[in-house]
This record gives structure tokens, C-alpha cells and sequence, in this order.
């Protein structure tokens, strides 16, 4: 999490357009190695980016929980869960559909107001 914060944070990562900027963490275990999630969640939000989250439960209790309350960033950032890696790709195609969703719908109706026939 935090090389993504310090890679899209630079200068040199500016795009033209973006909708969002998101990290998405996926993982199976609380973190054992690196900066501890939760003591970057503040400068995420004073970034604006979205931490969202996919936890595969399984080896360690209550991960769901623990990615709510330590690892995800933003009032729209959410969590979804795996019930072990036999659910993983039907709950990241969840995950990433849910991400788009909300994008899109984010968008501004730029199309012209349609015009009344003569």
C-alpha cells in the first residue's frame, strides 16, 4: 500500500483523466512484513484515494473485519469477501464490477439535452 501511495502520488503518474484513484489489497492474512495498513489510511484520505479491499477468509479469524477497520480508505471504499480461494474469482469479478459500477456512475451527463422536434 504504500509504494502504490508513493507511486501514484507522483509527479509523474499525472493523467489527463481519471475518475478515481484506487488501490485495490487483496489478501488472505493480516499483514506480517511493511508498514502497517492502518497508519496510512489518514494520508490516503488527504489524497483522495479509495482503498479497496478483498479478504479471503480462511487462515485467519475475522480478516473481513479487519480490513474494515484498518486497511480500506474513503467513505465509498467497501470490502468484499471470499469464503476461501475456491471463491476468489467469482468475488474479485464482484469486486471489480462493483469498482466500475461506481465509477461510472460518477460520470457527469455530458451527452446534449435533446433538442424538440420542429
Amino acid at each position: 500500500m504504500a509504494a502504490g501511495l508513493l507511486a501514484l502520488s507522483s509527479p509523474a503518474f499525472g493523467c489527463a483523466i481519471s475518475l478515481a484513484l484506487a488501490i485495490d489489497v487483496s489478501g488472505d492474512g493480516f499483514p506480517n512484513e511493511g508498514v502497517e495498513p492502518a497508519s496510512l489510511r489518514q494520508q490516503f484520505r488527504a489524497d483522495s484515494f479509495t482503498v479497496n479491499g478483498l479478504a479471503i477468509e480462511g487462515s485467519d479469524e475475522d480478516l473481513t473485519g479487519y480490513y474494515w477497520e484498518n486497511v480500506i480508505a474513503e467513505a465509498s471504499a467497501f470490502v468484499v469477501t471470499a469464503n476461501g480461494f475456491e471463491d476468489y474469482a467469482k468475488r474479485i469479478k464482484l469486486k471489480l464490477l462493483r469498482q466500475v459500477t461506481a465509477q461510472v456512475s460518477m460520470l457527469e451527463d455530458t451527452a446534449p439535452a435533446p433538442q424538440p422536434k420542429r
